[in-house]
């Protein structure tokens, strides 16, 4: 089935019927079943744009009931918490968007540095070795 492709009303009401079961913890396969279609079928119809909809659709209708009891906990807990404060303030925008600011140290030596010392005595030991030491081009 194209993703673009417009459901019809019977498959309409399994789509909603789907929702309401996938909120009360059913599987796919049971739901599909109990309509007489494979959970394949189920599947796509829900993956079409059409679908998608329909679902974004059933979430809002479905989270309306719970918004007034959220705004009714947060007003409660923001009496004592900073916490619940500060997500009241940033769910009605009273809150100025954060700025971070990004400061990376480049802890690395700009130049190794060998001291007098050293370069005296790697020529010594150098002097010392039987083999010689020729640069290759």
């Amino acid at each position: 089935m194209k993703k673009d492709t417009r459901l019809n009303q019977k498959q309409i009401g399994i789509l909603q019927d789907t929702f309401k079961r996938l909120v009360m913890k059913e599987s796919m396969e049971d739901i599909a079943m109990s309509h007489g279609i494979s959970r394949k079928t189920l599947s796509q119809w829900k993956n079409t744009v059409h679908g998608k909809q329909l679902h974004l659709e059933f979430q809002r209708e479905h989270s309306e009931d719970f918004i007034q009891t959220f705004y009714d906990i947060v007003h409660e807990k923001m009496q004592t918490s900073f916490k619940d404060r500060e997500l009241f303030a940033k769910l009605h925008g009273l809150l100025k968007p954060e700025k971070q600011e990004i400061v990376q140290k480049d802890e690395r030596e700009s130049s190794p540095t060998i001291s007098q010392e050293m370069l005296d005595d790697i020529k010594e030991r150098l002097g010392k070795s039987k083999t010689n030491i020729t640069r290759v081009k």
